[in-house]
């Protein structure tokens, strides 16, 4: 088994789930002991340009390595009230 250097951490969000989002981060990032890279996915004109700015500026703070990727999603699925369509952004490709 290889040790690595750092974690990766894989989400998917919408422009209602920011602050919850930075708190789940911040939270993961200071308890780890080795750096961070978060991937985030959104689905493209479902994130705004400051919240993404603000996310930025977060990862930048606390030296987070950001991989941003925007989506287009055309699929056809089955939605419920209990699972949005953004939970399916890290299905759709990965980012690394």
């Amino acid at each position: 088994m290889t040790i690595q250097d750092n974690i990766f951490m894989c989400t998917g969000i919408d422009d209602g789930f920011v602050w919850p989002w930075m708190v789940s981060i911040y939270s993961a990032s200071v308890k780890s002991r080795k750096k961070f890279d978060v991937g985030l996915g959104v689905i493209k004109g479902q994130f705004g340009s400051q919240n993404l700015k603000l996310i930025q500026a977060f990862c930048n703070a606390l030296d987070i390595n950001l991989i941003y990727r925007e989506f287009d999603f055309n699929f056809r699925i089955q939605l419920n009230e209990h699972l949005p369509v953004q939970s399916y952004i890290r299905m759709i490709r990965r980012f690394r």
